[in-house]
């Protein structure tokens, strides 16, 4: 699906099915924007018209370029739900499509509305822990007023062992100093932590163009 065909499905349909979200070239995003970024990503395929949805939330506070898909799913099962172009020309596609954003797009996009809500999902997730995941939980406590200050230099530890291999490669790196960084503020004074997260939310919007 390319872009200006995606724009025209918004107005045709999304745009009704998706209060308050936004159309910019393949994606969808929940408006306004503020610490997370509540995407809806219309993949296409390389070898075809057909296209697929990538649901995600990112935090904008952990500082990226581009999209990140770390914590999120495809619509429709593990591999997604692969729709073609034709398929959404007929009433009983264009359903399937609608339910397929409804229930579980939207309803994932409703489970996190603070970073509290993230560190909650992702510590309680039986998968295997993963650097992005890591990271992100170590940051969101850092926006938590009544975290235990103790468990946040935990999560810190955690994410520095998970780290530890890579360090010589650049970004890991540079994951690393950030991390360093964050966690001096938050020993400093949570508040700076806080304020800095809130800095870097910002430049990731402006990285991003939201």
């Amino acid at each position: 699906m390319k872009a200006r065909e995606l724009k025209k499905l918004y107005h045709e349909s999304l745009q009704a099915w998706l209060p308050g979200y936004t159309c910019c070239k393949r994606l969808i995003y929940q408006s306004p924007v503020e610490l997370f970024l509540k995407g809806l990503y219309f993949e296409s395929s390389a070898f075809d018209q057909s296209f697929t949805v990538e649901c995600f939330i990112q935090p904008l506070y952990i500082p990226r370029e581009h999209l990140v898909f770390n914590i999120g799913r495809r619509l429709g099962g593990r591999a997604g739900r692969w729709f073609e172009i034709d398929e959404i020309q007929k009433p009983q596609g264009l359903e399937e499509l609608r339910e397929l954003l409804e229930n579980q797009g939207l309803s994932f996009h409703r489970l996190i509305e603070s970073p509290v809500d993230l560190v909650t999902m992702l510590q309680s997730d039986t998968a295997p822990i993963t650097v992005p995941r890591q990271e992100a939980i170590a940051y969101s406590m850092c926006l938590d007023d009544l975290a235990n200050h103790d468990e946040v230099r935990k999560a810190f530890n955690d994410l520095r062992k998970l780290l530890d291999p890579d360090l010589q490669t650049k970004w890991v790196q540079d994951m690393d100093d950030r991390a360093t960084q964050l966690l001096g503020n938050f020993n400093r004074s949570p508040k700076a932590a806080r304020e800095l997260l809130q800095d870097w939310a910002a430049r990731t919007r402006g990285s991003l163009n939201l």
